[in-house]
């Protein structure tokens, strides 16, 4: 019984090294920054703002995707803004585990979303939290840096 055990866990600790690394955030220019911290929005378009502002794991990256498109990476303390056309869209977040959130975006609009490392017995679980404008803004504001997407940037 030691022996399956012990395999099972070499084999575990094989594949989480062979994983390829996620690729650092593409870091905003410090303007692009405090102009998406202007909190705009734009007719016809949905504005979305990811931000990780928790401690906790905040040195994991992890990896956005939105309708199956590669938004990149974020690690603690950053936010990902973009724009996105009104109605359905799917967005998934892939840490040590996956989480989506399916959104009903309205043109004119911003939309906060809240990426997290839930802290449960599930170790790393990814917990996504849509947060009201004032809430987010200020932490946006205050604790987090902008990493641009690989897609959807915002346009002026």
């Amino acid at each position: 019984m030691r022996g399956v055990i012990a395999g099972l866990l070499l084999a575990m600790l094989l594949g989480c090294a062979s994983a390829p690394p996620l690729p650092p955030p593409l870091r905003a220019t410090p303007e692009a920054d405090q102009a998406a911290k202007l909190f705009r929005s734009k007719p016809g378009g949905a504005r979305v703002y990811l931000y990780r502002n928790t401690r906790y794991g905040a040195d994991a990256l992890m990896s956005m995707r939105m309708d199956s498109l590669d938004l990149g990476t974020m690690g603690g303390s950053s936010f990902m803004p973009m724009e996105l056309p009104p109605g359905f869209h799917l967005l998934e977040v892939t840490g040590t585990s996956v989480a989506k959130l399916e959104l009903n975006l309205q043109g004119g609009r911003n939309y906060y979303i809240q990426i997290n490392n839930a802290v449960t017995l599930e170790i790393g679980k990814v917990e996504i939290i849509e947060r009201h404008a004032l809430e987010a803004q200020y932490a946006i504001q205050n604790e987090c840096s902008m990493v641009q997407p690989r897609q959807f940037a915002l346009t002026p």
